[in-house]
């Protein structure tokens, strides 16, 4: 990227706002100037100066607006504003001072004035690219205070989104300045008074009434913690956006100097964000970093109430993972449970009648932001002991805890007419479906790195042929080794890049093309509402979930419809295929990546045209936005038996799945709630469901080492 570039941009912007207006008491009444009326766009800002008495280098009845500001009168008028004498190396290169100010140049005479020159290694550099179509004629010194004043709302630019650094500065943008410039002052004298009762020890920030304010990537706080021992202690903060691009970096530095990081989205709305993090015995830093997910949007405001990193976490709640488990003799597999809350030592299981159960169990999956499990391997020789029927296991820990597992032994894997994997591979998506007519449908194909080491080697296993290859948006963790996949099928290889390259194309050029090559992508299937009148199912019916609403009762294509803050960069996720799969009554939803205010809004729509029973469901399938992207609402409407999440461990503190789902849905009483388990794919592996009917279907549990080995 250009530094100068950006620079430049944002020193145009500070010029051109036109919209800083401060509250203060004239010393001369308004109409000092003979040559403006009020509504004159930067009237009020030069009333105020004047009435300051910032102007005096300006003499006579007229302002002379338009007029560009010498070098001498800038210095002069910079240095009432400061109130002290404003010396800067600029002298050397206007030597006659009557010569006019660059933008530039007046935007360091202010930022000088402010003392901000020593904060210009904090500045955001993407702020200028994406606030400044001409940010590389900012020159790279000047780089950092364009995004700096840019920022802290001094400058913002002209209307056509230009800074033009080099051009001569009006008398009239030099009064804006200075009124942004005062606003910037006090603004930051509100925050030095917030990170001191906030316990802050170091932002970028500024104030805003009650709140640090973090409106830019790359915008901070950080939090200097004495702990006095190794563990886990929870970060809290309040905070509100409107915006729902917004996620945060937490840079975790130890007293060795060693660091980790973790990235959270954040929820739109008013939350209160609580994370574990690993601190060491000592002085550690803890760094919030603003950022954004996908748009380079370079004013997102994100407002921070409160701060607080409380004590040791000593009293985590126990639980269990799946709460239901099944072996079937004649295909056994490994039966993994896991553990939350690792800390305790897991010393006995045993059946309701005190059969004892061998086990051996390790602690997985720990990070600063993760807490660990215990993952626990039960003898497969025990278990093989027991007759076919339904047990409770109770495991117990030395702290005398006894957690609970519901176990089910079947001689004989039954038969089911229906089946579908939802394949365990980390936060991407991937997911089998093997049709009632014996045909097989893939959805989505991970990552390549995942597609190569589980999809594909499974597919070899079982010797399975794909009919149909659905990909629900065309992102790099759902389209994985796409060409070839359909190479195995026979089929043949789109010309390379032809189909990416097609994603802005027209909807009908792009699906015609892809439809020539045995797939259909996201563009072509959310022009429909049943998937079944373009494929032969064997009696399943799927119902794309986003591919209209109802007014009135009767269907609208969505997409003739404008989404929440939809743009480029995020619309391949907004239009995701999400759809309903309808068989002998029982219904699976698969969220693929569509955001929740996309499903809120067609779920309000179902509900106004009476028809939101249609959206209940006996098996949701979240997508790997879920942890900071939910509809606790949605969710309770489509009612699920059993919630499956695609997540990697990485991805999955605790506390944001208890913050934004058990306790908005897990442990929240709603009407007729059938919820029995959720399960997170990086604890529990892949779900294979079976399905003959709405009352006759079940669901089991494998781990990598039987999926994929």
């Amino acid at each position: 990227m250009n530094i100068k570039r950006v620079f430049l941009l944002v020193v145009a912007a500070i010029l051109l706002s036109a919209n800083a207006t401060a509250v203060v008491n004239f010393k001369k009444t308004k109409g000092l100037y003979t040559d403006m009326s009020e509504n004159y766009w930067g009237y009020e800002n030069i009333e105020e100066c004047a009435a300051r008495g910032w102007f005096d280098a300006f003499d006579g009845e007229e302002f002379l607006p338009e007029k560009p500001v010498t070098y001498t009168e800038a210095v002069k008028t910079v240095s009432l504003y400061a109130d002290r004498e404003i010396k800067t190396e600029l002298s050397e290169k206007y030597a006659d001072g009557d010569n006019a100010i660059t933008r530039a140049d007046a935007l360091y005479l202010v930022m000088s004035a402010l003392d901000y020159i020593k904060e210009k290694d904090t500045a955001n550099p993407f702020l200028i690219i994406n606030a400044y179509s001409d940010y590389e004629s900012i020159s790279e010194e000047m780089q950092p205070l364009f995004s700096l004043a840019t920022s802290k709302g001094i400058i913002s630019g002209y209307g056509d989104k230009t800074a033009k650094p080099d051009e001569p500065l009006t008398r009239a943008q030099l009064a804006v300045m200075l009124c942004n410039a005062e606003k910037a002052k006090e603004k930051n004298s509100l925050r030095d008074k917030l990170t001191k009762r906030f316990g802050i020890s170091e932002t970028n920030a500024i104030g805003e009434e009650d709140a640090l304010l973090l409106q830019s990537t790359g915008d901070y706080f950080i939090l200097d913690i004495n702990a006095p021992s190794d563990g886990y202690y929870t970060f809290e903060a309040d905070y509100s956006h409107d915006s729902y691009e917004i996620v945060t970096k937490i840079v975790t530095t130890y007293p060795d100097g060693s660091s980790v990081e973790f990235t959270r989205g954040l929820l739109s709305g008013k939350h209160t964000l609580s994370v574990p993090v690993y601190l060491k015995k000592g002085k550690n830093r803890v760094r919030f970093q603003h950022n954004l997910r996908q748009v380079p949007v370079y004013i997102l405001p994100l407002y921070i109430y409160d701060v607080e990193c409380k004590g040791k976490e000593e009293n985590l709640k126990y639980e269990i993972s799946p709460d239901n488990a099944i072996l079937f003799r004649d295909n056994p597999k490994i039966i993994l449970t896991n553990i939350k809350n690792y800390k305790d030592e897991l010393v006995k299981v045993e059946t309701e009648d005190g059969i004892n159960i061998p086990f051996k169990a390790e602690v997985v999956g720990e990070n600063a932001y993760t807490e660990a499990m215990l993952r626990v391997y039960l003898d497969d020789a025990a278990i093989g002991k027991l007759p076919q029927g339904k047990y409770t296991l109770n495991y117990h820990l030395k702290s005398g805890v006894v957690l609970n597992q519901s176990l089910e032994i079947s001689d004989k894997t039954p038969g089911y007419k229906l089946e579908y994997i939802n394949f365990g591979v980390g936060k991407a998506n991937s997911t089998l479906i093997k049709l009632p007519n014996g045909k097989n449908l893939l959805i989505d194909s991970g990552y390549d790195s995942t597609a190569e080491q589980k999809i594909i080697p499974y597919l070899k296993k079982h010797n399975i042929k794909l009919d149909y290859y659905l990909l629900t948006h065309f992102h790099k963790d759902h389209y994985g080794m796409k060409d070839e996949i359909l190479a195995m099928n026979g089929i043949q290889k789109p010309d390379e890049g032809k189909a990416d390259a097609m994603i802005k194309a027209s909807k009908k050029e792009r699906a015609e093309y892809l439809k020539n090559f045995g797939y259909l992508d996201s563009k072509m299937l959310c022009t429909y509402d049943k998937l079944h009148e373009i494929w032969d199912l064997g009696g399943v019916e799927i119902e794309a979930l986003n591919s209209r609403f109802y007014e009135n009762g009767e269907p609208v294509v969505v997409y003739k419809k404008p989404f929440y803050r939809i743009n480029e960069y995020n619309y391949e996720n907004a239009t995701s295929v999400s759809f309903m799969l309808l068989y002998n009554g029982f219904r699976y939803y698969h969220g693929a990546d569509t955001y929740s205010f996309c499903v809120e809004r067609y779920m309000q729509d179902m509900i106004k045209a009476n028809r939101a029973d249609e959206l209940s469901c006996h098996w949701y399938f979240g997508n790997h936005h879920f942890q900071y992207d939910i509809s606790p609402d949605f969710i309770k409407t489509m009612n699920p038996v059993v919630v499956y999440i695609p997540n990697g461990d990485t991805l999955y503190p605790r506390t944001t799945y208890t913050q934004h789902y058990k306790e908005d849905v897990e442990n929240s009483p709603y009407h007729e709630k059938r919820l029995v388990e959720t399960l997170v794919s990086h604890e529990v592996g892949s779900a294979v469901v079976r399905v003959n009917s709405a009352d006759d279907w079940c669901y089991e549990m494998i781990s990598d080492e039987d999926m994929y080995n």
